[in-house]
């Protein structure tokens, strides 16, 4: 009889065992001008190349992706690499090969890429750990612009299956920057935004609770909307805090949007390590450590932006 009870309280027991939290991050960076260093006759990439203004070789370039790969190691103490990796200003998928194949190799990262329409090749990207996460499918997204303004970048959607069987939705994105000014290129990113909230909408009408990550740069202020969703990056602006510094003000450009069911389990953060600023000698304070400063280049370089992380705080077995 006792042996019966005490079976019967371990089965109890284990029924509500409470499982340790897990954390997986999700990172989006703009790494500022990732040429591959040959020249794309379908590209007007001639300024990143050995013979262009730059000067850009491959002693630049693999220096870069050492750069890059540093930053993706180092964004957390317990040196747990994020699971999903947005970027910004790849020009071709070898640039994530090589980053996945020779700067990241001791992790299981594979990549993702689809040639945009941008006229200098610059498109958005993705790289997954697959220790932490399945990649379900892929797909480019055009953004609709009037055919006679200049062709913008693709959003890239890509669905994961989390360790809880979860079904990820995310959305890496590179708004129309404002060359020319906000209003010569805010049609542009409205567009872009119809699209988004028009792909949230279509996801939250079959799964309320869906999981949805909308992330990158959106070359515009927090104060930009994208309901349903929610801006996590809007406190951090408040407070004058940025991603991008022009003049003297940082700006927030790098933004994530979420869904409705995550905002009780996940945080944001600016990831702004001392190796990533340099002293802003033009204004106070410092600034992102950009790769060229004008026409200089700098070897300690890594982007004129710096990345930010969303953490998912999870229960797994």
């Amino acid at each position: 009889m006792a042996r019966r009870l005490l079976y019967i309280a371990l089965l109890l027991w284990g029924s509500t065992v409470a499982y340790p939290q897990q954390t997986l991050r999700i990172m989006s960076y703009n790494v500022e001008n990732l040429f591959y260093p040959a020249d794309d006759s379908t590209h007007l990439d001639d300024e990143f190349t050995p013979n262009g203004a730059r000067h850009w070789n491959f002693t630049r370039y693999r220096r870069k992706l050492r750069c890059l790969a540093q930053v993706i190691v180092n964004i957390a103490d317990d040196w747990k690499v994020p699971a999903i990796i947005g970027l910004q200003e790849v020009e071709e998928a070898r640039c994530l090969d090589e980053l996945c194949t020779y700067y990241l190799r001791s992790r299981r990262y594979r990549y993702v890429l689809f040639e945009g329409p941008d006229v200098r090749g610059i498109d958005v990207g993705l790289i997954y750990d697959t220790t932490q996460v399945t990649l379900l499918s892929a797909k480019p997204i055009p953004v609709p612009i009037p055919p006679t303004d200049r062709p913008t970048r693709d959003i890239l959607y890509t669905r994961f299956l989390l360790p809880d069987s979860t079904c990820l939705h995310v959305f890496t994105c590179h708004l129309p920057s404002q060359l020319g000014g906000h209003n010569a290129s805010e049609a542009r990113r409205k567009a872009a935004h119809r699209i988004l909230a028009h792909q949230a909408d279509s996801i939250l009408l079959l799964d309320p609770d869906a999981a949805i990550v909308m992330m990158g740069d959106f070359n515009a202020s927090p104060q930009d909307n994208l309901p349903p969703l929610t801006n996590l990056m809007m406190p951090m602006a408040e407070e004058g805090k940025g991603t991008e510094k022009y003049r003297g003000y940082w700006s927030c450009l790098d933004q994530f949007f979420v869904s409705p069911a995550l905002l009780p389990i996940v945080s944001a953060r600016i990831f702004d390590a001392d190796y990533l600023l340099e002293p802003d000698h033009s204004y106070l304070g410092t600034q992102p450590k950009r790769t060229y400063k004008g026409f200089r280049y700098q070897a300690d370089g890594y982007s004129d932006h710096l990345p930010i992380i969303l953490e998912w705080t999870t229960n797994e077995p």
